[in-house]
């Protein structure tokens, strides 16, 4: 039983207690609510607790209820995992996608893991997702994720499914001869199910690897758009459309590029390389759609020159369309690009966004009607801000503030603002939305922060955690939450709300190879918010009345995920009683009796569902040794095999029926 931890001491309650109060005086904006958490850690009690990342949450409104889908890796585990009918080694670090209902309660997990061979030896892969799209597709919906394979195995292709329920006739794409360290896309169905996988990159890596950064779903086409650092000279050669076939990078650094795949991924569409002599690299991209043409729109960060084309509206008094370079002569600026429509005319237009320091670019959203909210990091106490905007000072001290900004398809900067204090200030993702009583515009952003002094005068509610780290003394990093307004015409823009989140530790990230934290919507506008954590005691600093799990790492020195819910009520349709937590039956389960075995094994399968199903035995290699179809009943099935054949090895069962799908573990003796 998932356990979920309470106050149990009067000083937490009070605490608690204080804190609801604070939020539920009378004010006339959306006040919001915490309702639960969730400790994220796939070690076990024998197992070792390795470090969680959580790179992005996204939800999925399409139904009843919300369900919340979470991409990370992790270090915990080390058992072999089957994908695509192979077992792989696991255990460097694995890609992780799990699956929770709108009350927190886990659904499921799937790992992700390959593995390559040196000299007859087989060893772990490390796999880093950093990103997902939730895609409904002739009325099904699937999840697709992207990331990174470090140490792959360089003679290994694609193959052409994963999985019997896979839609997808045509083959997969098959990348390039690559190198050890390739990007990657998979494709999964709602129940955890991989579909298929492809490896996408090359061949003449230099210290780094092809990696993709961010991916989207084209809402017209149902197109699978990329976007990273490319760092091979042939990523894309064999695409059926292609703008820049050339790496215009040298020595160790890398270009941004931009890439469409069919929903099946079978075919790279197009292909192209978008950067200079120095590092460049994508971080977001997203689909406009609001002139009826799909229009990739690319965020991210540049050290290159001479990439710059105007746009055709951009403001007066800009301060140059150009790299921006510090007192040391170190260059590095944010971007925002705008492709043509018709992709193999290349970009309509390419800004800098940067001043007299470093400046970092990272997410994008878009309001449907043409514009683009965008934010980053920045040290330049000249980054270009607005009349109206929130905040027009850096306050950073020589440390990174955020950055906001609004601009439209024509260029024109609508408004920029700052926003930070003394410390340290990143913003990694950003959402929009209007008010459907008020019909005020906003936007939200969630990032990391050590500073103390960020306050609001003209917030509608108070904060629910205002003191860094709890008590106001600490300077490890915590996590913000901000909401500001989207300033119309000659408005002035005002900061609405605004919170920390987080324990007397460290909410952190992986430097520049993780990009937590993350935020998306629920179906009422409510906030999910994942992030990587080494506080144990998120609780109690900030009064959330129930959180799933414990904290693993505090013997380790190692970080768990976190998942948690900001809501917009202050009730709650989970009825969590304390001490347990709602349990989710699954609808198809499998267990052997006696495990491990010597000759004989007995099956118990459990499902909901009757009718015709398929039960495989794989060996240790991923061969199929035993195929056997029977008819299942609902409720308890027992199904006795002879296996004395085989040798003495680990072995995988899996059985299928209708579209449920379970695997268990067997140990032949």
């Amino acid at each position: 039983m998932t356990k979920i931890r309470c106050f149990k001491s009067l000083e937490g309650f009070i605490f608690g207690l204080l804190i609801v109060l604070s939020i539920t005086q009378e004010v006339s904006g959306q006040q919001y609510y915490l309702q639960w958490g969730n400790y994220i850690d796939f070690g076990t009690e024998d197992t070792f607790h390795g470090n969680e990342f959580i790179e992005q949450v996204a939800v999925d409104v399409s139904g009843e209820s919300d369900r919340i889908y979470l991409v990370g890796r992790t270090a915990s585990i080390s058992e072999p995992q089957l994908i695509c009918d192979s077992l792989t080694l696991s255990g460097n670090e694995d890609a992780f996608l799990a699956k929770y209902n709108h009350c927190g309660e886990q659904l499921w997990k799937k790992f992700f893991s390959t593995h390559y061979v040196s000299d007859g030896v087989a060893i772990p892969a490390k796999e880093r997702p950093y990103c997902m799209a939730i895609d409904n597709y002739n009325g099904h919906n699937y999840i697709f994720v992207g990331g990174e394979i470090r140490n792959t195995d360089t003679s290994s292709k694609s193959i052409a499914s994963c999985s019997v329920l896979d839609s997808c006739a045509a083959p997969l794409y098959q990348s390039p001869e690559g190198d050890d360290w390739e990007g990657y896309i998979a494709k999964y169905d709602t129940n955890g199910t991989l579909l298929r996988w492809i490896k996408f990159g090359g061949t003449d890596n230099i210290g780094s690897g092809d990696i993709v950064f961010a991916l989207t779903i084209d809402p017209l086409t149902n197109d699978v758009y990329v976007t990273g650092r490319a760092k091979s000279n042939n990523m894309g050669s064999n695409a059926t459309i292609k703008w820049d076939s050339t790496l215009n990078s040298d020595g160790n650094s890398g270009d941004c590029y931009i890439a469409k795949f069919d929903n099946c991924l079978s075919e790279l569409k197009f292909f192209s390389y978008y950067g200079g002599v120095k590092d460049d690299r994508g971080h977001d991209i997203r689909i406009d759609t609001s002139t009826g043409v799909s229009i990739p729109i690319i965020a991210g960060t540049t050290e290159s020159f001479n990439l710059g084309i105007d746009p055709p509206n951009l403001n007066i008094g800009y301060n140059g369309n150009y790299l921006h370079c510090n007192a040391n002569n170190v260059c590095i600026d944010a971007f925002l690009m705008k492709w043509n429509s018709v992709l193999e005319n290349g970009p309509d237009w390419f800004l800098y966004f940067g001043g007299s320091n470093t400046d970092r670019g990272r997410r994008l959203t878009l309001d449907g009607s043409g514009n683009i909210y965008w934010t980053g990091w920045t040290q330049s106490i000249d980054l270009f801000k607005s009349n109206n905007a929130y905040d027009k000072f850096y306050g950073g001290n020589g440390n990174n503030d955020a950055y906001v900004i609004k601009i439209g398809l024509d260029g024109y900067i609508q408004w920029s603002t700052f926003y930070g204090g003394e410390g340290i200030d990143v913003s990694n993702a950003i959402l929009y939305y209007t008010d459907e009583t008020t019909l005020t515009q906003y936007v939200i952003i969630t990032g990391l922060t050590n500073s103390k002094d960020l306050t609001c005068a003209t917030c509608e509610q108070p904060p629910i955690m205002s003191e860094l780290n709890g008590t106001g003394t600490g300077n490890n990093m915590d996590v913000f939450v901000a909401k500001l307004t989207d300033p119309q015409s000659s408005d002035v823009q005002e900061l609405s709300f605004y919170t920390l989140y987080g324990g007397s530790d460290l909410e952190s990230f992986d430097n520049t190879e993780s990009f937590g934290p993350y935020i998306d919507f629920g179906s009422s506008n409510e906030l999910y918010l994942s992030f990587a954590t080494e506080s144990g005691d998120i609780a109690e600093v900030t009064g959330i009345p129930a959180v799933y799990n414990s904290y693993t790492g505090a013997s380790s020195g190692t970080t768990d995920g976190f998942l948690g819910l900001i809501s917009v009520s202050e009730q709650s349709d989970c009825s969590l009683a304390v001490g347990e937590a709602l349990q989710i039956e699954p609808q198809l389960s499998i267990s052997a009796l006696p495990n491990p075995f010597r000759d004989e094994v007995s099956l118990l399968i459990n499902t909901k569902e009757k009718g015709e199903s398929t039960l495989q035995i794989f060996d240790y290699y991923g061969r199929a040794v035993l195929t056997k179809q029977m008819y299942l009943r609902a409720g308890t099935n027992m199904i006795t095999l002879k296996l004395n054949n085989l040798p003495s090895s680990l072995l995988l069962a899996r059985v299928r029926i209708n579209n449920q799908q379970s695997d268990l573990k067997l140990i032949k003796l």
